[in-house]
């Protein structure tokens, strides 16, 4: 049975006398209805006890590159693409005086695959249903943790639709493009100040946030104007919205430069020919009028 013997308390949002000292990054691997835990050696701390994979973010380390290295070094899985660890939100969790953010990833596997276990941290691991989860001795927090993943994974399971959003930030005819580096996904390239909408989190929301958590500049959603969406087919179903901005407050910073070689502006016309094929085709059709368009489903 689980057993919580500390005073935590979590919470959906950020609750107002919330400070942070540590940000997590958890990977629950999920497949055919069942998740990965792992049972904590006993000389660690809560030993004995059960959990997903997760750990610390390390310095400049954002959560979906914590979690992918946790991943690896907990269960020696590695993605073929950073971005097929799926962002299921954030916990905010108070625990005895230490304040941590717990960012939840879902990685689905379509094949039984073998899991190796870094004996150092873990002695031991299963695949069990919800039910079966709560019959382990849990570590601190677990239920209520899985008890949000699984509400994620009901709700996808409804609606397979993945929403992103892209920023076509404007001076005058230029936009301001982003060159990537180290996430495992089209590095080298260029795209747009963009990202994927949090769970509970509005489109228009999401652009301001990732506005200021890649580019460091203040927005606002009345002054965003979605001007293209477009429907396109990966490994995975998504839903692009590129909003243009002519407005903002604060200098243009590169704030990931972990993963963003720079920020520059380019003309809307004259794109570097490494820029990501979608992402250069949305701003096109942008310049051209189009409001809509498919990609991907021939």
């Amino acid at each position: 049975m689980n057993a919580i013997d500390s005073q935590m308390e979590i919470f959906l949002e950020e609750p107002e006398d919330f400070q942070a000292s540590v940000e997590v990054g958890a990977v629950y691997v999920y497949y055919q209805e069942r998740f990965l835990f792992l049972q904590r050696c006993a000389n660690k701390s809560e030993g004995g006890r059960w959990g997903v994979v997760a750990g610390k973010l390390e310095e400049n380390e954002s959560p979906i590159e914590g979690a992918y290295r946790e991943l690896e070094e907990e269960s020696a899985l590695v993605p073929d693409d950073m971005e097929q660890l799926e962002s299921m939100g954030k916990l905010y969790v108070k625990d005895s005086g230490c304040d941590f953010i717990f960012h939840m990833f879902l990685f689905n596997l379509d094949k039984e695959v073998e899991i190796l276990l870094s004996v150092d941290e873990h002695q031991d691991y299963k695949w069990v249903n919800k039910e079966e989860a709560l019959q382990l001795e849990l570590m601190n927090g677990a239920v209520e943790a899985l008890e949000h993943a699984i509400t994620y994974i009901d709700r996808k399971s409804h609606s397979q639709v993945f929403l992103s959003t892209y920023l076509i930030l404007r001076k005058e005819n230029q936009v301001l493009l982003s060159l990537r580096k180290n996430t495992g996904y089209m590095d080298g390239f260029y795209g747009l100040v963009s990202g994927h909408v949090d769970e509970g989190e509005g489109a228009g929301a999401g652009m301001v946030r990732e506005a200021a958590e890649e580019a460091g500049i203040a927005v606002l959603e009345e002054d965003l104007r979605l001007v293209h969406t477009m429907h396109r087919r990966t490994t995975r179903n998504n839903i692009d919205l590129f909003y243009e901005c002519w407005n903002w407050e604060k200098e243009i910073t590169n704030k990931e430069p972990h993963k963003c070689e720079k920020l520059q502006f380019f003309p809307i016309d004259q794109m570097p020919s490494n820029t990501i094929d979608y992402i250069a085709d949305g701003v096109r059709m942008v310049e051209e009028g189009v409001h809509y368009s498919e990609r991907g489903w021939d």
